[in-house]
């Protein structure tokens, strides 16, 4: 009970996790996510733009952090199902989108379960490579990092939030 309770704790930050670098819920940073790829940063790594949340990417990674949750004792395989099904219904009805700004500021804008409007941060970001760092009001002087891969933007919260992917529109 106490990981359930944990996990709807996650689950209930996950308004700006989610929204701004937007992370859900979980544990262990997925490998390769904050490596550098020089083979990836090309013309394309330039973020300015609009994207948008990729669902089944993002499902995909949470699927796998409540896998190894359960791989590591720290939830039961019971825990990870209902966890996997909640993480299916506010996915399904969860929209968010960023766009970053040649002038170096960033908008995210989320819609999220049982909220009856859209919610937009504002910020800034600055990129090395294909590597990015974004700073959203409200988020800590950490913020967030990310790297761009072709059309895809990762973005991860810390350590222990998975990483949401985001598909350039």
């Amino acid at each position: 009970m106490h990981a359930i309770r944990n996990m709807l704790s996650r689950c209930a930050s996950m308004h700006w996790l989610c929204a701004c670098s937007l992370a859900v819920i979980a544990a262990i940073a997925l490998p390769g996510c904050g490596e550098s790829d020089s083979s990836s940063a090309s013309a394309n790594a330039n973020p300015v733009g609009t994207w948008k949340m990729d669902v089944a990417s993002t499902k995909a990674a949470m699927q796998a952090r409540l896998k190894a949750e359960q791989d590591n004792g720290k939830m039961t395989e019971a825990e990870a199902g209902m966890m996997a099904n909640m993480l299916d219904a506010m996915l399904a009805q969860m929209d968010i989108t960023i766009q970053f700004k040649a002038d170096g500021t960033v908008a995210a804008t989320a819609s999220l379960p049982g909220e009856t409007k859209a919610d937009t941060k504002t910020g800034t970001w600055t990129a090395k490579g294909n590597e990015l760092n974004i700073k959203l009001e409200g988020q800590g002087a950490e913020g967030s990092t990310g790297r761009i891969a072709g059309d895809l933007l990762i973005l991860v919260k810390d350590k222990d939030s998975p990483p949401i992917t985001f598909k350039r529109s």
